[in-house]
């Protein structure tokens, strides 16, 4: 991370708590394997949020206009 990314890490490295051990030629690959599998589990999580998510809005907004058409018509009793 360089002062001029403004904080971001663009490639994906290992964010904070992330360590790898240094080995004789780079990073330990069992270290690296072990960020690889957790980053390929948060992906798959992230991905089924994402997929999920259209019905989910579709059924909240239906929640909603139920909830708004009952508020109305009860504003219109006497």
């Amino acid at each position: 991370m360089t002062p001029e990314s403004g904080g971001a890490d663009l490639l994906g490295g290992p964010g904070p708590g992330e360590v790898f051990d240094v080995a004789v030629r780079g990073y330990s690959r069992r270290d690296v394997n072990d960020f690889a599998e957790r980053a390929r589990r948060q992906v798959a999580d992230l991905e089924q949020q994402l997929a999920l998510a259209p019905g989910e809005a579709e059924r909240l907004r239906a929640e909603l206009a139920t909830a708004a058409g009952l508020q109305q018509g009860g504003r219109q009793r006497p």
